[in-house]
């Protein structure tokens, strides 16, 4: 029944995947990382997580919503969720000893009034308070674990996340 076709139709269709997604990484899949795990996120996530925060800053200002289903929830929070959780981002980035530069924060705040967000921050255990919650960690930790289970992370930056949410679930059983 699954003649010679099926397995040539599948074995393209995965070497369109590889050429495609894997080895050229063209197709953006938009992602607002748990806020708990800024201050852990592999090199590479935390500096791609601000340029989706830009993609998704420029797509609020000019469309009115991000229009990807992944964050189209942002849109259920005030901005200044978004504007808080931006200067989680860029903390963290500033703390690692990488560079924000000035043209990035002036497009932040034409795209968001970034500026007043930054007067009035929501605190953090409010940031998304019903979106990033227990379950929304794990989807974002299992999505971790793949990229270093297919060596996108290397060892020492994944032992900070699976250290960090240990500890956050250590935290919530004592409770």
């Amino acid at each position: 029944m699954y003649g010679l076709d099926v397995v040539t139709h599948c074995k393209s269709t995965f070497d369109w995947y590889k050429k495609n997604i894997l080895y050229q990484r063209r197709f953006i899949t938009l992602r607002l990382w748990h806020k708990s795990l800024i201050d852990v996120l592999p090199r590479q996530q935390l500096v791609a997580q601000l340029r989706e925060c830009m993609c998704i800053a420029r797509n609020i200002y000019e469309h009115g919503t991000p229009n990807h289903i992944l964050v189209n929830v942002i849109t259920e929070y005030p901005e200044s969720h978004f504007g808080s959780y931006i200067d989680l981002v860029i903390e963290e980035m500033l703390k690692r000893g990488y560079t924000v530069t000035n043209k990035t924060a002036y497009k932040f705040q034409v795209y968001l009034h970034y500026k007043d967000y930054r007067m009035h921050p929501e605190p953090f255990y409010q940031i998304f308070k019903d979106w990033h919650d227990d379950e929304y960690l794990l989807i974002c930790y299992y999505n971790l674990l793949e990229k270093f289970l297919r060596g996108g992370i290397p060892i020492e930056e994944w032992e900070s996340v699976q250290h960090k949410v240990n500890e956050l679930i250590r935290r919530k059983d004592k409770k």
